[in-house]
């Protein structure tokens, strides 16, 4: 839209509403908006993320009590590292 379309729009809004009412259109607008990019954002990452985070926090659990560091490490890093740890318990039995 070209600035000229936008003030237009913005004049037959201004009449059809008034002064007193347009300012809590826009809010209302806004935060209609704002509550939709929330619950798009919230979709895309659901339970997914959510799993992967629950998994994550197994694996450190884990990791802790088999004594692996688990700073800076992704999945797969402690996935290995906690294997090699229980294959080498299993290996001194």
């Amino acid at each position: 839209m070209e600035p000229i379309e936008i003030i237009f729009v913005l004049a037959i809004l201004l009449f059809i509403f008034g002064p007193e009412k347009l300012p809590v259109l826009a809010r209302q607008l806004g935060e209609a908006i704002s509550e939709f990019k929330k619950a798009s954002s919230g979709v895309s990452s659901g339970p997914a993320a959510e799993n992967a985070n629950q998994v994550r926090i197994e694996l450190e659990s884990i990791a802790q009590k088999l004594g692996v560091e688990t700073e800076g490490k992704s999945f797969t890093q402690l996935a290995a590292e906690i294997k090699a740890r229980v294959e080498a318990k299993s290996s001194e039995k």
